[in-house]
């Protein structure tokens, strides 16, 4: 699962899976084996688009949720910012678009079913 957003906000993804154990910047590995893999802040060089990602190598049958929180602006004149989730699933690809603002932390983005 991957969150992409522009570097004027600090976005943190999170993913809670069927086990209701979250997957986030505070809890980067899940006993279920969810794993934060890449963590981006305001601090991390470069002007493009800067991406999360949390890797579920084996997940387990249930609803994963995705959510979003925007923790920080990077830039003291942004408000809201654009932001892409993309997920790949046994099932396919799913993508959400979505908009954040300052300091409001939205905990169901998307919800993701999978299979037995």
């Amino acid at each position: 699962m991957r969150l992409a957003f522009l570097p004027s906000a600090d976005l943190d993804l999170y993913v809670t899976g069927p086990t209701l154990e979250t997957v986030y910047h505070g809890n980067p590995r899940a006993r279920s084996g969810g794993q934060l893999r890449a963590d981006r802040h305001c601090k991390d060089a470069g002007s493009g688009t800067r991406v999360e990602h949390i890797d579920y190598p084996a997940p387990a049958a249930g609803t994963f949720r995705v959510g979003v929180d925007y923790a920080h602006r990077c830039n003291a004149n942004v408000e809201a910012v654009p932001f892409a989730i993309l997920v790949d699933a046994p099932a396919g690809r799913t993508t959400e678009i979505g908009l954040a603002v300052p300091h409001v932390f939205q905990p169901i983005v998307l919800e993701i079913d999978v299979a037995p």
